[in-house]
């Protein structure tokens, strides 16, 4: 995927019906965008969301960057897995215009596509299976950028060490009320994940540095087992 817009729907579409054609099992998503129009994918999500009902596996694949709605559509899969050096997150709300895409300007549109944008984003992470009991807390970070988390290692009420992501205040709360914190480390704001915190925060289910890895490790599959979609010359012109 490059940056995401009419054509990347009108790709995923036509992938979806391929896939369905075939009687294929799965449908991997290679990602690496800096993201795109929300329009195009919400259009995205609710076509993999179809695709779940229908009951074939959806797999996201991170090669480089899965921005913004790049974020958006990998956590709309079923799985995401991620490259070594890929990265996920910074899902700013972004609108089309004569100039390309831009961010919403401060005000109550930007606040409110916010606050929309990070309810849709924690939808979809409470979705997959696999998610941890913060992984919703994260997603919401990824979209507001005034949301200050912390990853931290603390000792509970069992006397064991645990994990947990919380809010800045939530941090200072514990603290009033005497939990040892062992570790405590900021995430970016917005939030964006590299593998190591992704597979940590239960955003990435593995790391693999090519395709073919990933369908040999995960699925037991070989190049011969898998069909690729081509691009069209319409789609390009799009």
């Amino acid at each position: 995927l490059g940056p995401i817009d009419v054509a990347t729907v009108s790709k995923v579409y036509r992938g979806l019906r391929e896939a369905k054609s075939r009687g294929a099992a799965r449908l991997l998503i290679v990602i690496d965008t800096p993201g795109g129009e929300l329009s195009a994918t919400r259009e995205v999500q609710a076509a993999l969301s179809g695709l779940r009902e229908e009951g074939m596996h959806s797999v996201a694949w991170i090669r480089g960057s899965a921005w913004s709605a790049g974020a958006y559509i990998a956590l709309a899969c079923n799985k995401t897995f991620m490259r070594s050096n890929a990265s996920i997150g910074a899902v700013i709300p972004v609108v089309g215009g004569p100039g390309g895409t831009q961010q919403i300007p401060d005000g109550d549109v930007r606040r409110k596509a916010i606050s929309a944008l990070r309810g849709e984003m924690r939808s979809l992470i409470q979705s997959r299976g696999d998610r941890k009991p913060w992984a919703g807390l994260v997603a919401e970070g990824m979209v507001d950028p005034d949301l200050k988390l912390f990853e931290i290692t603390y000792v509970d009420s069992s006397g064991f060490d645990a994990q947990k992501v919380v809010t800045d205040g939530e941090l200072r709360q514990l603290e009033a009320n005497g939990t040892k914190i062992l570790s405590s480390s900021a995430l970016t704001q917005p939030v964006t994940l590299d593998p190591e915190q992704a597979i940590r925060l239960g955003f990435s289910s593995g790391t693999y540095d090519s395709i073919q890895m990933l369908l040999r490790e995960e699925y037991d599959l070989t190049p011969d087992d898998v069909g690729v979609l081509q691009g069209t010359w319409s789609e390009d012109a799009a």
